[in-house]
């Protein structure tokens, strides 16, 4: 019998299933086989303010350091400068995103 590969989901964080009016999913992310980075996520959800998406990334990076410093008792400015520097460097790479990227429109 063959069978689908295996899928980890995650849970929704508490102020999701909180939520007092609406919770939107704005992206989601997998790395395949260990190598190979695939997302989706909302394109227009900013129209034609795509530097807000900076934001999202920012808080995104905070939380893995935090979560990072709690992890392994380290200091949680270092743990984001180190997210900070890889990141810096990949956006100065030459060369395109690889994996699957589905940009979806808002409904």
């Amino acid at each position: 019998m063959v069978q689908g590969p295996r899928i980890r989901e995650m849970e929704l964080p508490g102020a999701v299933g909180q939520a007092r009016e609406q919770a939107d999913e704005v992206l989601r992310m997998w790395i395949v086989d260990r190598a190979e980075l695939a997302a989706t996520f909302p394109a227009d959800l900013y129209g034609d303010e795509v530097w807000k998406w900076g934001r999202v990334l920012a808080h995104l990076a905070r939380y893995i350091a935090k979560a990072d410093a709690a992890r392994r008792g380290v200091n949680e400015a270092d743990s984001l400068e180190a997210v900070r520097a890889s990141f810096e460097t990949e956006i100065a790479a030459s060369g395109a995103a690889h994996g699957g990227v589905r940009a979806m429109r808002s409904e």
